[in-house]
């Protein structure tokens, strides 16, 4: 199944402040943009790779999501086109035996990894084990989600994102997170990101990086051995 995800992150690192966070959080609208609160998650993002770092390589993701206590495995397999992320498969599944065989059947499909786990395991992180993947990154993260309104039409969701990597916490970033699924509604989006942009003072990057791959990339590992492995490959 082929999804095309209309995503822009602009990333505000520990540039701004928790109270200017809240406050752009507050607001009720944007210029000609209404703003209506829908969710407030606390998020705990775990992601699993191989020592050689198999699904990196591949620019896929394997991650396990905590969100109000109920937990999810997803595997996303991805492919950028001028610009835009196109998820080429996608699999969530509830923490259990029946989603890990779906996500390692994917993991096959895509010639990424062709070991299968051992089902008598007694615990979640040894069966991912003992098919060779190991956790990488940790991220935890407090957000938001709102949605976007035009007119009383809905063209998108905007995410404040407050997060840390474990076991990092004294590094605080904040990533302000803007979707879409549909192309007619691209030119309002680039207004609205405009219009935010304009409220915002402080460095903006503006980007399509993951959680994950920025965590790699500032070698926030939770695990030593994978940090040495990752080290040896530059």
């Amino acid at each position: 199944m082929q999804i095309t995800e209309i995503e822009q992150k602009l990333f505000l690192g520990n540039n701004v402040d928790e109270k200017s966070f809240q406050q752009i959080i507050g607001r009720e609208s944007i210029g000609e943009f209404a703003l209506v609160e829908l969710n407030e998650y606390k998020i705990v993002d775990t992601y699993f790779d191989t020592k050689d770092f198999a699904l990196e390589r591949n620019s896929s993701y394997l991650r396990l999501r905590s969100k109000n206590a109920q937990h999810f495995i997803t595997l996303r397999l991805l492919k950028y086109e001028e610009g835009i992320k196109n998820i080429i498969d996608e699999v969530t599944h509830l923490q259990n035996d029946a989603g890990i065989k779906i996500i390692f059947s994917q993991l096959a499909k895509a010639n990424i990894l062709n070991w299968q786990p051992d089902f008598s395991q007694p615990d979640f992180l040894k069966i991912l084990k003992s098919a060779g993947l190991l956790e990488v990154i940790s991220v935890q993260n407090d957000r938001i989600e709102k949605d976007i309104f035009v007119e009383d039409i809905k063209i998108g969701r905007i995410k404040f994102d407050r997060f840390f990597y474990n076991p990092y916490q004294n590094q605080i970033f904040f990533e302000i997170e803007i979707d879409t699924y549909k192309n007619i509604f691209l030119e309002s989006i680039k207004k609205f990101r405009k219009a935010l942009k304009k409220i915002i003072e402080y460095p903006i990057i503006e980007t399509d990086k993951s959680k994950y791959k920025r965590g790699i990339e500032k070698v926030f590992f939770v695990n030593p051995i994978l940090k040495d492995l990752h080290d040896k490959r530059k």
